[in-house]
C-alpha cells in the first residue's frame, strides 16, 4: 500500500454520510420521477394481521422525564436497607 495515497483512501464518518445522503436523495428522487421504478408489495398491507382490540390510545413522549426508576412507588422499608 502507498503510504502517500493512504490518507485519501480512508473513509471519515463525514464522507459516509454524505455519501449515504446521496444514494437516499437518488432513491427519493426516483421515485418522485417514476412511482412505478419500485416493486409493488404483495398483498394488502392496509389490512392488519387480526382484529384490533384497542379503541383509543395515549401515547406520552415526555422528553426530560424522571426515569422509571425514579417513578415506583415509596417502600418505607428501603430506608432501613440503606441505613
Amino acid at each position: 500500500m502507498n503510504p502517500i495515497r493512504e490518507a485519501e483512501l480512508i473513509e471519515t464518518r463525514r464522507h459516509f454520510f454524505g455519501r449515504a445522503a446521496t444514494g437516499l436523495g437518488a432513491a427519493a428522487l426516483t421515485s418522485l420521477l417514476n412511482p412505478a421504478a419500485f416493486a409493488k408489495p404483495n398483498g394488502d398491507l392496509n389490512a392488519p394481521h387480526f382484529a384490533p382490540k384497542a379503541k383509543r390510545v395515549i401515547y406520552l413522549f415526555m422528553s426530560g422525564a424522571p426515569s422509571q426508576l425514579d417513578m415506583w412507588d415509596y417502600k418505607p422499608k428501603m430506608q432501613e436497607w440503606y441505613d
